[in-house]
C-alpha cells in the first residue's frame, strides 16, 4: 500500500508595505528545522514568487520551499491595522480570501496549513500526521504573556460560539468531511455579511478564524479540537 504524501502549505501575497514572501521563507525554514513531515508548498501569485526568488539567494529559497502553486485569484479589499511599535501603526491589505481553497491547491494527501506568522519551535505537529483524524484545529491559545487572550479572541461575541483558529489546520484531502468543511468555509466567506449579522461578531476585517468557527458550528462541531501551548502573537 502506498504511503500518503504529507506536507505543509503556506499562503503568501505581498502588499506594498509587507513582504509576506520573505516571512514565508522564515516560517518554512523553521518547519524544515524541526519537523519530519516538512515538505513545503507555497501558494502565492506571480509577483510575490518573482520577488521572493529574485531578492533571496537561490540556495536558501530552494532549501526552504519544495513546491510553488501560482494563483491569480482576485483578492477583495481587506485592509488591516498593523502596529510597528507601541507608537506607530499603518494599514495594509491582508490577502487571505482564497485560503479555504487549500484543499484544491495542496499536492499532499495529508496537509498542515500554517499561517506565515506561526513559527514552529518543536516537532509536536508531526504527531497529527500519524493519526487517522480527518480534520484538526486549535480551539485555545495564550498570548505572549502566557495568559488567556482577550474575550473577543475566545468567543465570536460574549457568550457566543467558541473561537477556532485557522492559524493551524490539518486535514486529509481524501476525506469527505474535510471537503465538506472547506466548502462550508467558502460558503461562509461568500456570505460573510450575513453571518456577521447572524453571529454578531465585531469589526470590518475579514477573518478566517471566524469562518472556520462558523463552519464547524454549522457542521455540529465535528472537528477534532486541540488546546494550544503556543503563544498567539496577535492577541
Amino acid at each position: 500500500m502506498t504511503e500518503p504524501t504529507t506536507g505543509v502549505c503556506f499562503f503568501a501575497y505581498n502588499t506594498e508595505q509587507i513582504d509576506y514572501g520573505r516571512l514565508t521563507l522564515l516560517a518554512a525554514q523553521y518547519v524544515k528545522r524541526y519537523m519530519k513531515h516538512n515538505d513545503v508548498t507555497l501558494i502565492t501569485d506571480e509577483g510575490t514568487w518573482s520577488w521572493l526568488s529574485q531578492s533571496n539567494p537561490k540556495e536558501i529559497v530552494d532549501a526552504a520551499i519544495d513546491n510553488v502553486v501560482i494563483t491569480n485569484a482576485e483578492q477583495e479589499s481587506n485592509p488591516r491595522l498593523h502596529y510597528d511599535s507601541p507608537w506607530t501603526k499603518f494599514h495594509s491589505e491582508f490577502r487571505n480570501g482564497n485560503k479555504h481553497e487549500v484543499i484544491k491547491y495542496t499536492p499532499y494527501d495529508k496537509t498542515l496549513l500554517l499561517d506565515i506568522d506561526f513559527i514552529v519551535q518543536n516537532d509536536s505537529l508531526d504527531y497529527v500526521f500519524e493519526t487517522d483524524e480527518e480534520l484538526v484545529m486549535y480551539h485555545d491559545a495564550v498570548n505572549l504573556r502566557n495568559l488567556d487572550p482577550a474575550q473577543a479572541e475566545q468567543n465570536l461575541k460574549p457568550y457566543g460560539i467558541p473561537m477556532l483558529w485557522s492559524t493551524v489546520v490539518y486535514f486529509d484531502k481524501n476525506s469527505e468531511l474535510a471537503q465538506l468543511f472547506f466548502d462550508t468555509w467558502g460558503h461562509v466567506k461568500e456570505n460573510y455579511d450575513f453571518y456577521k449579522f447572524l453571529y454578531g461578531f465585531p469589526g470590518n476585517l475579514y477573518r478566517t478564524d471566524y469562518c472556520v468557527s462558523i463552519a464547524a458550528h454549522i457542521l455540529n462541531g465535528i472537528c477534532l479540537l486541540y488546546t494550544s501551548d503556543a503563544a498567539d502573537e496577535r492577541s
